[in-house]
């Protein structure tokens, strides 16, 4: 077989554009019917965009008005991996809802409410 230069110009360029593709994401939606805090700040109730970013084993919420977004890191979770859940956990305090985790399929994040010793999770938000 012959290498010719076009075949490496060719070859390369495929490389390069492989690398620079971006990742797909999946995403689901949420419906919260209560408003809750996340880090001491209250987030209204209302659908809430969860997308995942495959490649990075990151997950980003966006709220109702897409004015807030955050991100996180997904850790492995769910002892069944062809799970298809995708839900909120909450904890509650008070009249006051946290949001605790974010689970996507087999994948969840870490306690992301700062009193998590405190209170057990009381109620579920599943996806659409």
């Amino acid at each position: 077989m012959r290498i010719t230069l076009r075949s490496l110009l060719l070859t390369s360029a495929f490389i390069a554009a492989a690398a620079f593709t971006t990742r797909t994401a999946t995403a689901e939606t949420l419906r919260v019917p209560f408003e809750f805090t996340l880090y001491g700040k209250t987030l209204p109730a209302g659908l809430y965009n969860v997308h995942r970013d495959i490649g990075a084993e990151l997950i980003t919420m966006e709220g109702p008005e897409r004015h807030e977004i955050f991100t996180w890191m997904l850790v492995p979770g769910d002892a069944n991996p062809s799970s298809n859940a995708v839900k909120m956990s909450f904890t509650k305090d008070g009249s006051q809802y946290a949001l605790h985790t974010i689970q996507y399929r087999a994948y969840t994040t870490f306690a992301l409410d700062k009193n998590k010793s405190k209170h057990s999770t009381v109620r579920y938000v599943s996806g659409q």
